[in-house]
């Protein structure tokens, strides 16, 4: 059961219980019971709204690692394999370095041109 259907059912309790709707304990109790419902509705409804966007960033971070794919090609990287992470002194980015690149001498060139 979720919320909007607990707050429905909440209200049928409220009102199978034949209380006197002109007592202020009751008026208090169907109001509270009609602000739980528009709660319980608002939360559904940003709870779709979430799913959404969820759904939106997945399709970007797929299109993401397409680009990344094809702008650097796909690098399957292997937590087992050592590696070093330089910072280039003239434009700060960080450069990943392999024990494979060192042992083929492919150290990579970052935005600067500078090698690392």
């Amino acid at each position: 059961m979720d919320i909007t259907e607990k707050t429905a059912y909440l209200k049928g309790l409220l009102e199978g219980m034949d209380l006197d709707d002109d007592k202020k304990e009751v008026k208090i109790l169907n109001e509270m019971a009609d602000v739980l419902n528009l709660m319980a509705k608002r939360i559904e409804g940003l709870d779709n709204e979430f799913d959404d966007v969820y759904e939106e960033l997945d399709v970007i971070d797929e299109h993401v690692e397409i680009i990344n794919d094809e702008l650097f090609g796909s690098y399957e990287f292997d937590r087992d394999r050592a590696f070093y992470e330089i910072t280039c002194p003239t434009c700060n980015e960080e450069i990943v370095i392999t024990d494979d690149m060192l042992d083929l001498s492919l150290i990579h060139i970052c935005r600067c041109r500078r090698r690392g």
